[in-house]
């Protein structure tokens, strides 16, 4: 991969994160038409690597709204009263949300990695079966 396939692969994860699509769809179709093996590990992990950013900016764009629920959540931990706290429910809602997807992420993770990286996967399965 060259510099330029770099950034554009960066401003389509860039543009696409925060819009309500597949950013890794966008990101492998980007691949596949800059005629990138899709399923090497080195663009898996550059693809993994720009995420990384896009969810940084994300974890520091809400900082204070994370900083919050997690006050909430932790004196809710120790206290009765604090427990009726909206924010303490909320937390509870984000931490309960998060679990399915963590453990079909990892128990699918073979899948994930493999046969489903294929580019017409994503095209058909992800993008165009998804949006219907």
């Amino acid at each position: 991969m060259n510099l330029i396939e770099a950034l554009l692969l960066g401003i389509v994860e860039g543009v696409t994160e925060f819009l309500p699509v597949s950013s890794t769809g966008h990101l492998t179709i980007a691949e596949g038409l800059l005629g990138l093996p899709v399923d090497d590990p080195g663009i898996t992990a550059f693809t993994a690597i720009i995420q990384v950013g896009a969810i940084a900016a994300v974890i520091i764009y809400f900082r204070s709204d994370i900083g919050r629920l997690a006050g909430a959540w932790f004196r809710g931990l120790v206290s009765g009263q604090a427990r009726e706290a909206p924010d303490y429910r909320f937390a509870w809602y984000v931490i309960l949300g998060s679990i399915p997807i963590g453990i079909v992420g990892f128990l699918a993770q073979g899948l994930i990695s493999g046969p489903l990286r294929n580019m017409w996967v994503v095209v058909v399965v992800a993008l165009v079966g998804w949006a219907r």
